[in-house]
């Protein structure tokens, strides 16, 4: 009986020991046999030894065939986890030679099974950071590391590998997955250039942006803007800030703060926040409010915008209109006024020459005269400030005219109170009615006089001023151009802000009642507006004041605009009484019985008509001579000048306007140099004067009259 070793089962061979030659051995066939009985499965191999031994080995491989099956199923079983894993398999022995890659790591690499070791399929920037996660997990058992792995082809492909150390047959080796990090580093990457887009477009933004924790009373972060909106130079500086105690003008904070616990979400409020320099500023506020999730408390998230200059350019529109309407009803008061007091200095005018006048009744109506020229003066400075006042424009070098009111000063200003003058030499020169700028400069003066009641300097400066582009002055917009700056200045009590707004009203006055008619300054401001100039005035208080404006430069030819009287005491032209008919054409019924009075006394015959329709009929009717033409020109149904055009299709007639202010018909012809205008009010003697003027022309002078201009 023959055994095999002892964990082997004894199996009875049926063979007999049989002797053989000494010192021989040999070895045959092993020879596989089994039974269908038994179920035994071995492996017989015979052997000769000395002796003429003949030893019979016989092994049952059945368990062992079994476990290699099993082996075989788990190597498979093994192989196809790998394979179908959605990363890099990776297995190196000790030394780092990769024993085994999976397909994913082959193609992705480039490198075939066994042609590359653990540096060279990784970048160089990160070598020294795979060799040491090689040390951590070859000592401590596990590891990860964050690399990039190297292609064959040069290319770089990022991996986040986890790896452990295992022993197979007795040897010690490390096992490593890893991931592949493109379209995660791609997606960080959008991340971080979102953010970067954020966080610039916040840094960037012309709007104030901030986040305020509601339990701290504090800004916990604020972008360039919010720290110069509030006028600080650094984000700290602002963090610093307590919202309700130096944000905040008195009694403005707790609104503030109330608005947004009242709902979420809040939208164009507005407040008033003070700067670092104690300015206030007009914040236009939006934001939400984040709920707490921890213990820090609520937060604010806002935008706010400064709207202060906003605001300003509100206040000085709504302050442009509300003079526009004072202008226009100042106007149309004036246009009816001058009407009755043309009526009342008229008719004074008349009967002051009547020889049976007691010296009573002529001083009386000498009064009633006087009277009616101070309101003839109101009217006029009405007039100046709605800019519908008959301007007598032509071309102007105002260093003449300020050596020229220098001289009326003189007697004007008290010896407290210094001159000073400082003008170009190389003024451009404007185009401006001469008298009208006079009174600007006088009136300037007075004020600024008014305003030293303790003495002061008062200096009256001209320059040329250039804007290539044009520029914005206090929120006006100034067109491109060449212009002449004339400026009054003085040293006086100056003015606060309110005041400053509202001095170019008309009756507005700080002077004691009976000082003043608060009329100075809106004339000066229809004046200057009239000729197309703009006029600011800068003051603060106890600092005086400047008014600057400027006049367009004049870079053309001078041209005549039209002629009136100039004194009021002139002599009418002799006439022959009853030679010359003249057609008046006036509105207003007093006035219209006035011209006809005070013409026929001087021997003209006259025919009158209350509108233009109305004078066309007349004319009509007549079958004599019209030498002459003497209109309004604002009328119902027709206006003097479209009145004057129907005339002149059929009879040659020059024409004497009359008018009490201007609108845009009167400019239209003024401007072409064809008119010839009557100031109302006028006298009846300057009435008289203008048409001897007009009548002793030659037919032929009056022929040539081009037609009027519509």
């Amino acid at each position: 009986m023959i055994y095999s070793s002892a964990s082997d089962e004894a199996i009875h061979s049926g063979l007999s020991e049989e002797r053989v030659l000494p010192g021989t051995l040999e070895f045959l066939e092993p020879v596989l046999w089994g039974s269908q009985r038994s179920g035994i499965l071995a492996v017989i191999s015979l052997c000769v030894v000395e002796a003429g031994l003949i030893l019979l080995l016989v092994l049952n491989v059945r368990r062992r065939r079994r476990a290699e099956k099993a082996l075989l199923r788990e190597k498979t079983l093994a192989d196809a986890v790998i394979e179908s894993l959605p990363g890099v398999f990776v297995l190196q022995d000790e030394a780092g030679k990769n024993l085994r890659w999976n397909k994913n790591a082959e193609s992705m690499t480039l490198y075939p099974i066994g042609e590359s070791s653990a540096p060279d399929n990784v970048s160089e920037p990160h070598r020294a950071a795979a060799m040491a996660a090689r040390q951590q997990i070859l000592s401590s058992g596990s590891g990860n590391v964050e690399l990039d792995l190297l292609a064959k082809d040069g290319t770089t492909i990022p991996f986040f590998f986890t790896g452990l150390k295992v022993q197979l047959e007795g040897k010690t080796h490390l096992a490593a997955m890893g991931i592949d990090l493109t379209e995660t580093k791609r997606a960080e990457e959008a991340v971080r250039r979102s953010e970067q887009e954020l966080r610039s477009l916040v840094e960037n933004a012309p709007y104030g942006i901030g986040t305020i924790s509601v339990p701290q009373d504090r800004f916990v972060r604020a972008n360039p803007a919010m720290v110069k909106l509030l006028g600080y130079k650094s984000e700290s500086d602002v963090l610093g800030l307590s919202i309700s105690r130096d944000l905040y003008v008195e009694g403005d904070a707790r609104g503030f703060r109330a608005q947004p616990t009242r709902a979420d979400f809040f939208s164009a409020v507005e407040f008033n926040w003070k700067r670092k320099d104690g300015r206030t500023v007009i914040v236009r506020a939006s934001g939400r409010r984040v709920r707490a999730t921890d213990a820090q408390g609520d937060l604010i998230e806002i935008i706010a915008e400064d709207v202060t200059a906003q605001r300003s350019l509100e206040e000085q529109l709504r302050q442009a209109q509300k003079l526009e309407a004072l202008g226009q009803l100042s106007g149309s008061v004036a246009h009816d006024f001058n009407n009755l007091l043309s009526v009342i200095i008229g008719y004074s005018e008349l009967l002051s020459v009547n020889p049976a006048l007691t010296e009573p009744m002529r001083t009386h109506l000498e009064a009633i005269k006087r009277a009616g020229e101070r309101a003839a003066g109101l009217t006029s400075q009405l007039l100046a400030f709605s800019r519908r006042q008959v301007l007598q424009p032509s071309v102007i070098n105002l260093n003449l005219l300020v050596r020229e009111t220098q001289k009326m000063l003189q007697r004007l200003m008290r010896e407290d109170v210094e001159h000073k003058i400082a003008l170009d030499p190389a003024l451009w020169k404007t185009r401006a009615d001469p008298s009208q700028i006079v009174q600007v400069i006088m009136n300037l003066a007075i004020n600024a006089r008014d305003a030293m009641p303790k003495g002061g300097t008062l200096t009256i400066a001209t320059s040329n001023v250039s804007f290539s582009q044009g520029t914005t002055i206090k929120g006006v917009d100034i067109a491109p151009g060449n212009y002449v700056k004339l400026s009054v200045s003085d040293t006086g009590i100056g003015m606060d802000e309110e005041t400053q707004a509202r001095i170019f009203e008309p009756f507005f006055t700080t002077k004691e009642a009976g000082k003043g008619t608060g009329l100075g300054l809106a004339t000066v401001y229809g004046i200057v507006k009239q000729s197309d100039g703009y006029i600011f005035a800068d003051s603060e208080p106890g600092k005086g004041a400047t008014f600057t404006i400027y006049l367009p430069q004049f870079d053309k030819r001078a041209e005549v605009a039209y002629t009136t009287p100039e004194t009021k005491d002139g002599k009418a032209a002799k006439v022959e009484p009853g030679s010359k008919t003249i057609l008046v054409v006036e509105d207003e019924a007093a006035f219209r019985d006035l011209l006809r009075d005070g013409l026929q006394a001087r021997g003209y015959h006259v025919l009158v008509a209350a509108n233009g329709v109305d004078a066309l009929r007349v004319a009509e009717q007549y079958d004599g001579p019209i030498r002459l033409l003497v209109t309004d020109v604002i009328m119902p149904q027709m206006s003097g000048p479209e009145l004057a055009r129907s005339l002149r299709a059929t009879r040659n007639v020059p024409v004497l306007y009359m008018s009490g202010y201007t609108d845009d018909k009167l400019r239209d012809i003024s401007d072409s140099g064809e008119l010839t205008l009557m100031r109302k009010p006028f006298y009846i003697n300057e009435l008289l004067q203008r048409i001897g003027e007009i009548l002793a022309r030659k037919p032929d002078d009056r022929s040539a009259i081009p037609a009027i201009k519509q």
